[in-house]
């Protein structure tokens, strides 16, 4: 499957998600594509799951021209009794349509129930990014996956 061709049909897709389609968590927008939304902090942009690749697309607001921080090393955590690695998600940028094909990540939050958890400074202690607010990370396995972040 060649994940830069599936940037462009995901780039046709995101360009005809209206606003409130793109609030439908799990709703398929077009065969194979489900739309992501993140319901515990929302999200400023269309982001789509394809199960058949494994991966999302989403409009990309990285400026990292040559996909250098894809599955960077931040630093490690330790929370539940372990030691847990802490990284960005792998991702490819496709600069032609402006498109990122992300890792899927299956994984936890904490168990804090505010928007707020004390996770979110630990991790900003230890990656020096200021977007670690609970929802833009998860727990998968040993490892604690930071999405979109912040200098």
């Amino acid at each position: 499957m060649d994940i830069m061709e599936l940037t462009k049909v995901a780039y046709d897709i995101i360009d005809s998600v209206g606003y409130e389609t793109q609030q439908n968590n799990g709703l398929e927008v077009s065969p194979g594509w489900i739309n992501v939304y993140n319901t515990q902090t929302g999200q400023s942009r269309t982001v789509l799951y394809h199960p058949e690749s494994g991966y999302c697309f989403k409009q990309a607001n990285e400026e990292d021209t040559e996909n250098t921080a894809s599955g960077r090393f931040l630093g490690t955590v330790e929370w539940l009794g372990k030691v847990l690695t802490v990284r960005l998600p792998n991702y490819i940028i496709d600069h032609e349509t402006g498109i990122t094909a992300q890792e899927f990540v299956v994984g936890t939050s904490c168990d804090h129930f505010e928007t707020f958890c004390p996770h979110t400074r630990e991790l900003a202690d230890v990656t020096g990014f200021s977007d670690t607010h609970k929802g833009n990370w998860l727990i998968s396995g040993d490892e604690v996956i930071l999405f979109d972040f912040e200098g």
